[in-house]
């Protein structure tokens, strides 16, 4: 009997984009195109690329230039599939980001570029596609409240064109979760000073939770029934200063 398949985990990916076509890569983004560049030349297909290369055939220089972009294929192992969620840094401005969710395929369209858009005399380019929903539509800043150091750190220290984010997942989940809750503008940096007080009151408050749960255990394991009259007679006392508090049994 063959065991039925279960479905796959969501994973999380990073992807940058040509900075240099900011503005025409944001646009093809905002109408459900998450666009890579070295994809000028049908060869470049990576459907025909990696089927090449399983075969044994030996790849041409332009293809070779496409191995960056294997990952953005479902068939591969590793690949991206639909489900994923993918974030996009320096979109639509440098110091954002946007998270997406692949609701597709891979497929090959070259965008003809205008004269201004063809910054490197391609003609044509960024033809690795994959659809995608735009989940935070006006874009996060890096430095926004709720966006964990650790994103920021990843963003600045890995320069590849696309990595896993996994083991930021809760962190991506977090930052999804608060843009969809309306509340505060992502888009707004939050100063370091502000950033600091949040992280002091979230920890007292962790702090005096932790206290209260100690508290009460310690108490409930000492006193029990009627022991408790003198514990809330003392209480009532300092509670109310001056009134006249009387331990009846």
């Amino acid at each position: 009997m063959v065991a039925p398949m279960t479905k796959r985990k969501r994973r999380y990916w990073a992807m940058r984009t040509d900075k240099y076509n900011r503005k025409l890569l944001w646009k093809e983004l905002e109408a459900g195109h998450l666009r890579q560049g070295w994809g000028y030349d049908p060869s470049q297909d990576l459907r025909v690329v990696v089927s090449a290369a399983e075969a044994g055939r030996p790849l041409t220089n332009i293809q070779e230039q496409t191995k960056r972009h294997w990952k953005m294929l479902d068939s591969q192992p590793d690949g991206i599939k639909p489900g994923d969620w993918i974030l996009v840094p320096n979109l639509p401005e440098p110091g954002m980001f946007v998270i997406v969710e692949v609701a597709g395929d891979y497929y090959y369209e070259p965008l003809t570029l205008s004269k201004r858009e063809d910054v490197n005399g391609l003609g044509q380019d960024y033809g690795h596609v994959l659809p995608v929903e735009n989940l935070t539509p006006g874009g996060v800043s890096k430095y926004a409240e709720g966006v964990h150091a650790s994103i920021r750190s990843t963003l600045r220290r890995q320069q590849s064109r696309l990595w896993s984010l996994d083991k930021y997942a809760k962190h991506i989940e977090n930052i999804v979760a608060a843009y969809k809750s309306g509340k505060g503008d992502p888009r707004r940096p939050a100063k370091g000073e502000d950033r600091a007080a949040t992280a002091a009151e979230k920890a007292a408050e962790i702090t005096r939770e932790v206290l209260r749960e100690k508290l009460f255990a310690e108490l409930d394991s000492r006193f029990q029934a009627a022991e408790w009259e003198q514990v809330i007679f003392k209480a009532l006392q300092n509670l109310y200063p001056g009134s006249v508090v009387r331990h009846t049994g």
